[in-house]
């Protein structure tokens, strides 16, 4: 039967297979579909992960009248949209002035980590000592692994006391804790990442990274970057002029991340010169 609805609003389109949103459209007088078409598309058990399943959006966008929504609403501080903006939106996003007094991004170098056994427990330690610091100011915390065994690592390095305080703001809606292919639709507050790879014990890079390698990355990618209202700190073991040259679109845009987050002003250095303890360099960050 045709014309149930005057009218059908579909969200997040770039998450629904056209299939699952036919009924609905064969049904509806006048039809609204939004998305964003750099975020995750749909995903499907049986399907192969490298291949995108066909999704609402796309198709909209190709065969009705659009529309693009250029205010970007989330972030409090321009810089924090500006790689987003740049490498997925054409600088088309008008991102709000400067609301927020704090530095906005944050790059942790951690020179001495090591990525052995999937994991980077260097860096793991330091970013659950900035969970620590940063778990019982005011507001919503997001912290993202690029992988499930860096996350857990990171939660065992966590006091009980900041599991509870962290299981406290997950249920409450204030927080999460995700690896990579798991964040989609979150936002914070605080966004603490941890990029986790980097050079294993023979001292060799090998820029095997997961779900960033697969042909989606790249979105993987844009969805983390923008989920943060004022502040991120990234955490990396390795420097941009680590990544080898290489034709995967996705790696070569996480190098452009770290390279960009590197020349930010303020760059934080774990120098660990004297008896392994690390000489923290910043500018917020004095001894």
């Amino acid at each position: 039967k045709e014309n149930i609805f005057d009218v059908a609003i579909f969200d997040e389109a770039s998450q629904i297979p056209i299939q699952n949103g036919l009924g609905t459209i064969h049904r509806a007088r006048k039809i609204i579909i939004a998305g964003d078409e750099n975020q995750m598309g749909p995903s499907n058990y049986f399907v192969s992960k490298d291949i995108d399943s066909l999704d609402l959006l796309h198709q909209a966008d190709y065969n009705w009248p659009s529309v693009k929504l250029k205010h970007h609403y989330r972030s409090v501080h321009p810089d924090l949209i500006a790689f987003s903006n740049q490498f997925f939106y054409n600088n088309e996003l008008t991102a709000y002035p400067e609301r927020n007094a704090d530095i906005p991004i944050r790059h942790h170098y951690i020179s001495k980590g090591k990525f052995i056994n999937r994991k980077n427990k260097i860096e793991a330690t330091q970013v659950a000592k900035k969970i620590h610091e940063t778990i019982k100011i005011p507001g919503s915390i997001g912290i993202v692994a690029f992988s499930e065994e860096q996350l857990s690592l990171i939660w065992n390095l966590l006091s009980k006391a900041d599991q509870n305080l962290l299981s406290e703001k997950i249920e409450s809606n204030n927080g999460f804790f995700k690896s990579l292919e798991n964040v989609q639709g979150d936002e914070c507050d605080f966004l603490i990442i941890s990029f986790g790879y980097g050079k294993n014990e023979d001292n060799l890079f090998m820029m095997h990274f997961g779900p960033m390698n697969r042909s989606n990355g790249r979105k993987r990618l844009n969805v983390l970057l923008t989920r943060a209202i004022k502040t991120i700190d990234f955490f990396c073991s390795i420097n941009s002029s680590d990544f080898k040259l290489t034709n995967n679109e996705s790696i070569n845009l996480m190098r452009k991340w770290v390279s960009f987050s590197e020349s930010y002003k303020n760059q934080v250095d774990y120098l660990f010169p004297i008896n392994n303890q690390p000489i923290i360099k910043g500018k917020e960050i004095h001894f």
